[in-house]
């Protein structure tokens, strides 16, 4: 049995990835809610992480098989902007959005590798909502968003996350909100 340091009243749930390391997600409906905490010892350390930017998605996780360090969590949170799908190479250290399922509210997620997994959803009527099952290949750095945080220049790492210049086998997700955007010579 183990216990997470601080988190005696709070509603926990862990998800492991292998007999030794695993996360164990905050359920609780305060400000902690979704707050991560990894373990790398079987249970018996666990480590604070840093909460995501905007907060983290409290619902469900699950390690995708076949990765080194590939999660994808969950959140149905429409009320304080937390419902969508979001992906973690790192082990649950830095988080992605999946841009198209924010504002959704996602449940339970189960992954087969890195190109097939599913979402529990919510019913809205006979045709709309249920299960979402994801289409795709979740790699690391597939996907590179423009921050445009140091100008305009589409070859500038400083202005993509992950750090980078994409290539043609890169998707890109350009923020409307970047303070400065791509200027690119055809």
């Amino acid at each position: 049995v183990s216990q997470i340091p601080g988190w005696t009243t709070t509603s926990t749930k862990p998800f492991f990835k292998d007999i030794n390391y695993g996360l164990a997600m905050d359920r609780g409906s305060g400000t902690t809610a979704g707050n991560l905490v990894d373990n790398s010892y079987g249970g018996n350390i666990w480590t604070t992480l840093t909460p995501a930017t905007g907060g983290n998605f409290s619902f469900d996780m699950a390690y995708v098989p076949g990765s080194t360090g590939t999660w994808v969590e969950t959140g149905a949170d429409v009320t304080n902007s937390l419902a969508g799908a979001r992906y973690s190479f790192d082990n649950g250290t830095t988080w992605y959005n999946m841009t198209p399922t924010l504002g959704t509210k996602y449940l339970a997620t189960g992954w087969v590798n890195d190109s097939t997994g599913w979402a529990g959803g919510i019913n809205t009527n006979s045709t709309t909502g249920g299960m979402y099952k994801f289409n795709g290949h979740l790699n690391p750095f597939t996907t590179m968003t423009w921050t445009g945080s140091a100008d305009g220049n589409w070859n500038n790492p400083a202005n993509w996350t992950p750090a980078g210049t994409p290539s043609s086998n890169k998707n890109v997700i350009i923020s409307s909100s970047a303070p400065h955007m791509p200027l690119v010579s055809l």
